[in-house]
């Protein structure tokens, strides 16, 4: 996974689109040891505050110490459609182990346990957010509206993590 993730950041148009397709749908649930970094790096993709190069600040992952190269995520639109629509496909990928890593703490009634190294609540917050983000996209180019493209995979994306998280409600509690 990192080193998809090196490739990804520093990779030309085309193998960014085609890396983000493949960080989506790379088995996470039974591989979980880089969903965190694959997740921060998407975010980074589609991060217009921060930027795909930035150091992500909520996370002490080995991508923390790269230096911010740029001020907005990719300028490449088929990259960033693609990126958003892996973040629901990540999502359903995890979504049985859910339970698993928002359990509540058995000595207390509020406080969440990490059992696992799925992706924590904020992560998932962090992606939801993206998503809405995007759904502001009105990139435009000689091809006319291309930030539709990404519009439409955030309305897909949420309806997607929307339906995953009311399945899981009763056992996220």
């Amino acid at each position: 996974v990192h080193r998809l993730i090196r490739d990804f950041e520093g990779g030309s148009p085309p193998m960014q689109q085609s890396l983000a397709r493949v960080l989506g749908v790379l088995d996470y649930a039974n591989f979980p040891h880089g969903v965190q970094d694959a997740v921060d790096c998407l975010l980074r993709m589609v991060n217009r505050k921060v930027g795909m190069f930035a150091a992500s600040s909520t996370t002490g992952s080995l991508w923390t110490d790269i230096a911010a190269k740029s001020d907005t995520g990719s300028k490449n639109i088929e990259a960033r459609r693609n990126t958003f629509d892996s973040m629901p496909l990540i999502m359903n990928n995890i979504s049985d182990k859910l339970t698993e890593s928002l359990l509540l703490n058995p000595n207390s009634s509020s406080v969440p346990t990490n059992t696992s190294s799925d992706l924590p609540a904020d992560t998932v917050v962090r992606m939801f957010d993206a998503l809405i983000d995007g759904l502001t996209d009105y990139t435009s180019d000689e091809r006319g509206d291309v930030g539709s493209w990404v519009r439409i995979s955030c309305v897909k994306g949420l309806t997607s993590f929307i339906r995953i998280l009311v399945s899981r409600a009763t056992s996220l509690r």
